[in-house]
């Protein structure tokens, strides 16, 4: 979880202290606010975002700088990844000529040709096996999250589209978000080529599905409560979570298991509401589901006229004046297509590593200082004590950056458009490897606090519940956040509270 505020900087000399006893608030933060313009693609505007906004210009220097320059490019670099996947990004008409792609196109017609519910389940266990695609039924190797240090088999199925609160919801914002997306849905449908009345009619019948299903899935709260997300079965239960449909054999050929091997299923009320679904009769709709999932969750890196769409319904719900451009979606579509590589990138080229030490020892203090007071709480009993202080002395902390990055890097290649590359196929390709990553490394020891996926050019800091770890990463740690040539007090009111705050979280 980030973090929520930014640091101010403002002498205490400088307010007006009646003001200020009125309204501290408005009093400390009256002139910055007033500078501030909340930009045309945006719903907000903040510190963050202008520390970020210059972060991503740097970003967009170095990658289109890779993109023009590509030719006197390593093939297995960094850089060149990035400036071949970007140049796949922003090429409108491969993107608009390849679509969905053979790959998907073929999926997709499988998917209509299935003959009953257990063959649907085939196609979608393929799909989550050689590309993480969640449709009706996914898998992946997770941690335990009670053994950490070791994985175990994680199974799922389709989630709530948006959160359970807007489908319940009976209020004017909630109808008007449930509108956007189920028109989202429709658009999607006709630009693949249903005409509009079939399209808006499929939309409407996935709403009241998505409203009927709504009450089986936990409450926002509960997902902070790990003993509820912590449900263990064996493999073979699974059969019985869809209906009896699911061909449990094909899941463990595909995800390297056996039929008593341990599997964790977060929501077992949910799996079993949406599994009750899996019935002969409801083939067509099955289907439909399937097809739709590969149109949204595909769709900002295929044809121009599904972004388009998604743009738009992003900007709705968001509030802002008008959608992100084409060029803006294409860099950060780049950058989080290949996070680990933009980390790596950004942290060579951008950031100064000598600043890591000393954040890292006002982290040591700051933990040191929260052991110290929950000593000496008189409110919290021993036993919860224990557990605190333990946390504490067990708690890790990773600044700037790993140490080391994962080896499944080594293995992605990015084809560009000039030797026939579409982003569509690359960003297959680069979900097969990590998924292939995944299931060879079921048996290895995990890396608690590993960095994977966790972007170092991003302004935030983070808490990982299952590793115990807190994350610091490069782009924080400058501005008003941090400054080498800062006070100690300066630095802790910026860095330290956002220190303190991720520690908090534990």
């Amino acid at each position: 979880v980030g973090i929520l505020f930014s640091p101010v900087p403002a002498q205490a000399s400088e307010l007006d202290m009646a003001a200020a006893r009125e309204d501290f608030y408005e009093a400390v933060n009256e002139e910055a606010l007033a500078g501030m313009t909340i930009p045309a693609d945006s719903a907000s505007v903040g510190r963050f975002d202008e520390v970020q906004n210059q972060i991503d210009s740097q970003m967009e220097g170095l990658i289109t700088g890779y993109a023009q320059n590509l030719s006197g490019l390593a093939e297995d670099s960094d850089e060149y990844k990035l400036g071949a996947l970007y140049l796949c990004a922003v090429d409108t008409a491969t993107r608009d000529a390849y679509g969905l792609g053979s790959t998907m196109e073929n999926y997709i017609a499988r998917i209509e040709a299935a003959a009953d519910v257990e063959e649907l389940l085939n196609i979608s266990l393929e799909m989550s096996r050689k590309y993480n695609m969640g449709t009706l039924v996914s898998a992946i190797y997770t941690a335990d999250l009670k053994n950490v240090e070791e994985n175990m088999l994680t199974a799922g199925t389709i989630s709530l589209p948006l959160s359970k609160a807007y489908w319940l919801g009976t209020d004017e914002t909630s109808s008007m978000v449930r509108a956007l997306y189920l028109q989202l849905l429709s658009d999607l449908y006709q630009i693949h080529g249903m005409n509009e009345t079939e399209a808006d009619c499929l939309a409407a019948q996935f709403g009241n599905l998505f409203t009927a299903l709504a009450p089986a899935q936990l409450n926002p709260e509960d997902y902070y409560n790990p003993e509820k997300l912590y449900n263990v079965y064996k493999v073979s239960d699974l059969a019985d979570f869809f209906n009896g449909k699911l061909p449990v054999e094909t899941l463990c050929r595909l995800f390297e298991a056996e039929p008593e091997d341990e599997v964790m299923i977060q929501e077992p009320a949910w799996m079993m509401a949406v599994g009750s679904m899996m019935t002969e009769e409801n083939l067509p709709l099955l289907k439909a589901i399937m097809v739709g999932s590969i149109y949204t969750s595909l769709a900002s890196v295929t044809d121009t006229q599904s972004l388009e769409a998604v743009l738009t319904f992003e900007q709705l719900v968001n509030g802002a004046q008008e959608p992100v451009s084409f060029e803006k979606n294409a860099m950060d579509n780049t950058v989080a297509v290949l996070t680990d590589f933009a980390s790596r990138v950004y942290v060579e080229n951008c950031f100064d590593e000598t600043v890591k030490a000393d954040v890292e020892e006002m982290t040591r203090q700051i933990l040191a200082v929260f052991r110290e007071r929950i000593l000496n709480l008189t409110w919290m009993q021993e036993e919860t004590r224990r557990e605190a202080v333990k946390k504490i002395d067990t708690m890790g902390v990773n600044v700037v950056g790993p140490d080391e990055w994962p080896e499944y890097m080594d293995c992605i290649q990015i084809v560009p458009p000039a030797e026939g590359g579409s982003l569509i196929d690359n960003y297959l390709n680069i979900r097969s490897v990590i998924i292939e990553d995944n299931i060879a490394g079921k048996d290895r020891p995990t890396e608690p606090d590993s960095w994977e996926g966790t972007a170092t050019y991003e302004v935030n800091a983070f808490y990982n519940s299952s590793g115990n770890c807190i994350y610091l990463p490069a782009a924080i740690l400058q501005g008003e956040f941090y400054d080498s040539d800062a006070s100690e007090a300066q630095n802790l009111g910026g860095i330290g509270a956002v220190i303190g705050h991720e520690i908090s979280h534990a």
